[in-house]
């Protein structure tokens, strides 16, 4: 029976590796030095296998991706390190079980083979956030095979499920491992850094340096998207799985280092499991969070459209208005009601101008529509309904749009009409930022020309989460 017996949290800027930063590693001493003591710690319990989780190993956005290539090669060439290689064995036992442990939770995981090198048209699948932290390690005299596991954006949840899927395939294996988590913190700590500067990543970095400090996982689920998003980082789900991997046991931790010098801030830290203690199982809490979550924390909106879709999924009716709607859904507005599933679209349908009695009647019926009518997903099955996440747009009335200066994408949605072809886009949407692109988009969907004259109309919309 193997066991996880080391855990660690490791960042991979080349600069730190003297092939590739010369003399600037001195700016990033503190790295550099806790580099070294993490990876003499790692040495020193002689794991059989590193398992490693890389932010940039072939990610895709839905599921895991477990390395199952023979032979894994690496280089920092395109850092001008040329020297700098490495030809690592792939522990494919381990990793064959470690994807079939995901299976039996059903986390989406996929096996990245030889066949993506040869798509790829690559000899090299390592990336530096591999490269990086083996460089320390094979330093300080550890040989061993590796299992390269990506991240993948797949909610918090299933990350850290994952992680305890990896210890779960390491105690049924006959291998004793290490689980090196390689990530940085944010990458917008400085204006004269290349992301530039927001002031959530400095708190970000604290919260992650705090939740190592008091080996809280619960601290990483506290934080919003949008706040992480702001943060720029890499890290997060890297360390998210690796909690998973010890969930359920007592941990000591080490902080070996934290320091921003570059604008991008990184942390050494190292995570020991110290024997098994129940009461430190998350999962069950997480996912009863994130229940719970779905049933207060929404807005009104959003929870009347979540009541209208189970009762039409799961029983076949469709609601009655409620009697305690708030006053902005007494008045009739257009509504579009959008579902995405581990952050990808699943359906989306809406009215641009009313056609029910009020915004909340529209929100009932746009709610049923976009689970079961939008023509570009098969209908949302009862199965799906705990993992949808939902938004609703109240639409406010639209207005005539005399020139292109008056458009903003951020700001206002836009309808544009050709004779009896419409065709609307809502404001703010991820990717769409420029008034062209957003007319561009509006005209594919109404089936006009981009060379085409139409009318144009511009409205706001209230988002509600």
């Amino acid at each position: 029976m193997g066991r996880l017996i080391h855990g660690s949290l490791l960042p991979h800027p080349p600069i730190i590796i003297p092939e590739v930063g010369g003399t600037e590693i001195f700016k990033a001493g503190s790295t550099f030095k806790g580099m070294q003591a993490a990876a003499d710690s790692i040495a020193k319990r002689k794991p059989d296998v590193l398992v490693v989780i890389s932010p940039h190993a072939p990610v895709f956005p839905d599921r895991i991706a477990v390395n199952q290539v023979p032979i894994l090669r690496g280089s920092l060439r395109q850092f001008g390190a040329y020297q700098v290689e490495c030809r690592e064995e792939n522990d494919l036992e381990l990793g064959k079980k470690i994807i079939q442990k995901a299976e039996e939770k059903n986390i989406p995981v996929v096996e990245l083979g030889p066949e993506y090198l040869r798509e790829s048209f690559s000899t090299e699948i390592l990336d530096h956030g591999i490269m990086v932290p083996l460089y320390f390690i094979r330093k300080a005299g550890l040989n061993c095979p590796i299992v390269p596991i990506s991240i993948s954006f797949l909610p918090l949840e299933e990350i850290y499920l994952f992680g305890i899927a990896v210890r779960e395939a390491i105690e049924e294996s006959s291998r004793n491992a290490a689980v090196v988590a390689s990530g940085d913190m944010s990458h917008r700590l400085s204006s004269s850094g290349p992301y530039g500067y927001d002031p959530a990543g400095k708190v970000f970095d604290e919260k992650i340096v705090q939740s190592i400090l008091k080996a809280d996982p619960m601290i990483l689920f506290e934080m919003s998207e949008d706040f992480v998003e702001r943060a720029g980082q890499c890290g997060l789900r890297p360390l998210v799985m690796l909690f998973g991997s010890m969930d359920g046991f007592n941990i000591k931790s080490i902080v070996h280092s934290y320091e921003g010098p570059f604008g991008v801030g990184y942390v050494v830290a190292e995570l020991l499991p110290e024997g098994e203690n129940k009461k430190r199982g998350f999962l069950s809490r997480l996912f009863a969070d994130a229940e719970q979550f779905k049933k207060e924390g929404y807005s009104y909106p959003v929870k009347l459209a979540w009541k209208s879709l189970k009762s039409y999924l799961l029983e076949g009716k469709i609601i009655p208005v409620p009697e305690d709607i708030p006053d902005e859904l007494k008045k009739p507005a257009g509504a579009f009601v959008s579902l995405k599933k581990r952050g990808q679209l699943r359906g989306c349908i809406g009215t641009f101008r009313p056609t029910r009695k009020n915004a909340a009647e529209e929100i009932i019926m746009n709610a049923i529509s976009a689970a079961t009518q939008d023509p570009r997903f098969p209908p949302v099955s009862p199965e799906e309904l705990d993992e949808l996440e939902i938004t609703v747009d109240i639409l406010k009335e639209p207005q005539p749009v005399r020139d292109l200066s008056e458009l903003d994408p951020k700001k206002y949605g836009i309808i544009v009409k050709k004779g009896m072809r419409r065709g609307l886009l809502l404001p703010d949407i991820e990717g769409v930022n420029t008034v062209q692109e957003q007319l561009r988009i509006a005209k594919e969907k109404a089936g006009i020309s981009p060379f085409e004259d139409c009318e144009i109309e511009k409205f706001e919309v209230v988002r509600y989460k």
